[in-house]
């Protein structure tokens, strides 16, 4: 999934995906930052994700692993 490398490697190495921010679903549609994120992964064997530094801009997770290996099936 993604570059092929685990989240643990970073920037540079590993996928991620940043400035994640979520619209409030109330009548003011306000934009916001998740305040309450968790990390649920099915196969750690096979990929994992983590969560980065929050910033300003948003929340940064990063995301990958090797896929279909031996560890994988």
């Amino acid at each position: 999934m993604g570059s092929g490398h685990f989240s643990g490697e970073g920037l540079g190495r590993a996928s991620y995906i940043g400035n994640i921010m979520v619209v409030d679903n109330d009548d003011s549609q306000t934009i916001e930052i998740p305040d309450q994120i968790s990390v649920f992964n099915t196969k750690p064997e096979c990929y994992d994700l983590s969560l980065g530094q929050t910033t300003d801009n948003g929340m940064l997770f990063f995301f990958g692993g090797p896929g279909f290996n031996e560890n994988c099936r």
